[in-house]
């Protein structure tokens, strides 16, 4: 999985021209990050992670807002 990243270049090799989805196993379900990251880039790559941040600040807010509302009902 590392070796697909490192593979990798800013716009990557494009869509479906992974050199290490034959190496890696179960390289549709376990390593989509790797593959994803060999054949799109570091676009891919970093939109993946600002969309996983965005989700945990997301949670966050929202629970944070019934935090509040839980605490007006005590």
């Amino acid at each position: 999985a590392t070796m697909a990243i490192a593979l990798s270049n800013v716009i990557g090799r494009g869509h479906g021209n992974s050199v290490e989805r034959d190496y890696l196993p179960q390289a549709y379900s376990d390593f989509i990050f790797a593959i994803g990251a060999e054949e799109l880039g570091i676009v891919f790559s970093v939109g993946t992670l600002l969309l996983f941040l965005a989700f945990f600040i997301l949670s966050a807010l929202f629970f944070y807002s019934f935090k509040i509302l839980f605490l007006f009902l005590l």
